[in-house]
């Protein structure tokens, strides 16, 4: 991430960026974002790609500037219907892997059954994997409830607690992530900080859209 790293990264957070900083934090931005496609690709056997349109060093400068900030997005296989996209957030010193997955046949409940069946499935049920329920309109339902829970939920016949009828009958997607919140020492750290971002990216992957693609 370059030797400027800890010093660009504490002006980004508290907003006090000049240029040479924010121009050598995009250049490590535009850098690792590469590195960990191709990291991901190795650690997980799937073909994964950065999705990039047009001049992406002005995308992740409007990015910074605009929310402290940097998406990149992914996709599997070259195929355009399997994203996921990988944020860090500079003032919260957090990295979020994230997917909308889409289940269309049945309710809200019967989709939030199915969307379980296909996580639980080499996941390792923690409480890492967080689920959220949005509905029709992008009305959201964002709980941050996490996969374990809603696992206990269906053990015991529960009624899901990510489900809201005043929100609709049924559920248009589905947003599943993981959150890192990382240590100052570690976010600072350029070492550290790309160890954690490619850990909980290879940790996605296998955990959630291994799952939902197969």
């Amino acid at each position: 991430m370059g030797s400027n790293w800890k010093e660009s990264a504490d002006s980004l957070r508290t907003g006090n960026l000049n240029n040479t900083q924010i121009n050598n934090i995009i250049d490590a931005l535009v850098q690792e974002e590469k590195d960990n496609g191709l990291q991901l690709t190795d650690a997980t056997g799937h073909h994964i790609e950065l999705i990039t349109k047009g001049d992406r060093k002005e995308e992740i400068k409007e990015m910074l500037r605009k929310t402290q900030s940097c998406i990149s997005k992914y996709q599997i296989s070259q195929d355009k219907n399997c994203t996921f996209s990988v944020k860090i957030d500079f003032k919260l010193r957090e990295i979020r892997c994230s997917t909308l997955f889409s289940i269309h046949k049945g309710k809200a409940q019967a989709q939030t059954t199915k969307l379980i069946r296909l996580l639980e499935v080499g996941s390792g049920i923690n409480d890492t994997i967080i689920v959220d329920a949005i509905y029709p309109r992008n009305k959201s339902l964002y709980g941050n409830v996490s996969l374990n829970d809603l696992v206990n939920q269906k053990s015991l016949g529960k009624s899901y607690s990510i489900l809201n009828k005043d929100f609709g009958d049924e559920i248009k997607h589905f947003e599943i992530k993981i959150i890192g919140d990382l240590t100052a020492q570690k976010f600072r750290s350029s070492k550290l900080f790309i160890i954690e971002l490619e850990q909980y990216s290879i940790r996605f992957v296998e955990q959630v859209m291994q799952a939902l693609i197969n």
